[in-house]
């Protein structure tokens, strides 16, 4: 069984406005956010009761069973790290927490990986949106930030290629 190194482990993401790509929602040309040191990946799935007041033989009694059946699936990926303030060299640099700041701001899809990047290894992705994003500094401490993707539609799995 081959291990991965939480360190190898990276959110991508593409969707700024004026990105010059092939395919948008291709998770190949989503590009590393910059100084992550923490990143997440949380899948849910909602339950429906179906209990009625039968037990398992079908006779009405107070010892009931509870039922379930799955309902709505949500998922999210959450990013945290350390905070760059400096305006890029270029256009091709990482993105950075002003990249995520601007993306969270203008209510943007986006485009997010959870992947390392090995052409053996199965990422995530799917579209989303950035529905939370705080920076905080401490005396003597780096700053730092976290970040919060919530999916919006199916988020799939396959081997990066």
């Amino acid at each position: 069984m081959a291990t991965v190194h939480g360190n190898a482990i990276g959110i991508y993401v593409t969707g700024v406005a004026g990105e010059v790509t092939a395919d948008p929602l291709d998770p190949d040309v989503a590009e590393l956010v910059a100084c992550s040191t923490n990143a997440t990946l949380s899948l849910s799935n909602a339950t429906i009761e179906t209990a009625c007041k039968k037990d398992a033989t079908g006779v009405l009694s107070d010892s009931s069973v509870r039922h379930t059946i799955p309902g709505l699936q949500t998922w999210s990926m959450q990013v945290e790290g350390l905070v760059e303030l400096s305006v890029p060299g270029s256009v091709t640099a990482p993105r950075n927490f002003q990249s995520l700041f601007e993306l969270a701001k203008d209510r943007t899809d986006i485009l997010v990986v959870f992947s390392d990047r090995d052409s053996s290894n199965y990422e995530y992705y799917g579209k989303g949106f950035i529905s939370s994003i705080e920076v905080s500094a401490s005396v003597d401490d780096f700053a730092t930030y976290s970040c919060t993707i919530e999916g919006n539609g199916d988020i799939t799995s396959a081997v990066h290629t």
